[in-house]
């Protein structure tokens, strides 16, 4: 009878709570109206992404102040850079010797003198030879050179499609400042078009062949994968929105037009006051939820420590009980032994 009351104890409950929140019910109105908010935000959005992309991104000269193109200008302007193909190293070695031998047929008192003349004459030389103030023809030729050392697989090569991209874009730019000067160059526009075109169609068989080279070399190019894939004429249209030939108004628009446009205007301004309160709306979501899980997790610490409690005394109560019958059992156990 005592086993059976030992093994009849009650065992400690341990309760286990899971985290769960219920999120407020919606009617279908206020699901409908905020799945059309939703879709008008998304639309914007595009809408704004789109007008970003078509103004930032030129077809013909790509970003604007691009390293590549930068760092080759830069290169043109340096004092070491010679015209007609000539090196510094050289020109200095000319200069020197045309000025001992002149020193050595006339006497030491005129030395000062003829110093001072080689010394003009070598500035006048320098300045004369400079790449500064060669012409276009010869500044567009080392560009090409610098270019070409910049894009190529290996010494000396030429035909890589990189190279021949690297080169036409070099090309373009002394199209374009051309252009700016003679607006009304027929020939060079028809020649314009076409070095664009043409680079678009070697850089996409580059996407083909090597696409790791191809993104690596429209990135130095300052171009994008859209400008090579899209269908590019260079109409009065491009020349306004991109202002190839100053500010002047090629392509007057129509009514509707002008209206689509302030519509355009209208509905971005619109989308950013939108976002905004809907980013103010979410943040005010996400903190009554924070202060909702918060207080869930405080009732869980509660009730845990609770429970905790009640373990405890269960427990106690228990090793308590067992003492009482193990002495009980000792106790008829002695008892029951025969006296000596």
């Amino acid at each position: 009878m005592l086993r059976a009351s030992m093994n009849t104890v009650a065992m400690p409950l341990q309760l286990t709570f899971k985290r769960t929140f219920i999120p407020p019910v919606m009617t279908k109105a206020q699901k409908a109206t905020k799945s059309f908010r939703k879709a008008q935000l998304n639309k914007l959005r595009q809408l704004a992404l789109d007008e970003h992309s078509k103004k930032t991104i030129d077809p013909i000269l790509g970003t604007p102040n691009n390293e590549f193109t930068n760092r080759i200008k830069a290169e043109l302007q340096e004092e070491h850079v010679l015209s007609k193909g000539f090196e510094i190293s050289n020109v200095e070695k000319l200069l020197f010797g045309a000025a001992k031998a002149k020193l050595d047929k006339t006497d030491d008192g005129l030395a000062p003198e003829i110093f001072a003349k080689e010394a003009n004459k070598r500035e006048s030389i320098l300045r004369i030879l400079h790449m500064q103030n060669a012409n276009a023809a010869d500044q567009k030729k080392l560009a090409i050179q610098l270019a070409r050392a910049e894009f190529q697989r290996f010494d000396g090569d030429t035909g890589s499609p990189e190279v021949q991209a690297a080169i036409m874009t070099i090309k373009i730019q002394y199209m374009v400042s051309h252009i700016q000067h003679a607006h009304k160059d027929k020939y060079t526009l028809r020649r314009l078009r076409m070095l664009v075109q043409a680079r678009q169609t070697i850089l996409r068989y580059l996407k083909t062949d090597n696409p790791e080279r191809y993104y690596w070399a429209i990135n130095k190019l300052g171009l994008n994968d859209q400008v090579v894939h899209m269908e590019f004429n260079m109409d009065k249209k491009y020349m306004q929105e991109f202002k190839l030939i100053g500010d002047r108004v090629l392509v007057k628009e129509s009514n509707n037009q002008q209206e689509k446009n302030r519509t355009i205007k209208k509905k971005l301004e619109q989308f950013v006051h939108m976002d905004q309160a809907h980013e103010e709306g979410r943040d005010a979501r996400a903190r009554k939820h924070l202060k909702e899980v918060n207080a869930f997790h405080k009732k869980v610490a509660n009730r845990k420590d609770k429970d905790a409690w009640k373990a405890a005394k269960k427990a106690e109560y228990r090793a308590g009980v067992e003492a009482m019958i193990k002495a009980k059992v000792i106790e008829e156990a002695e008892a029951a032994k025969p006296r000596a």
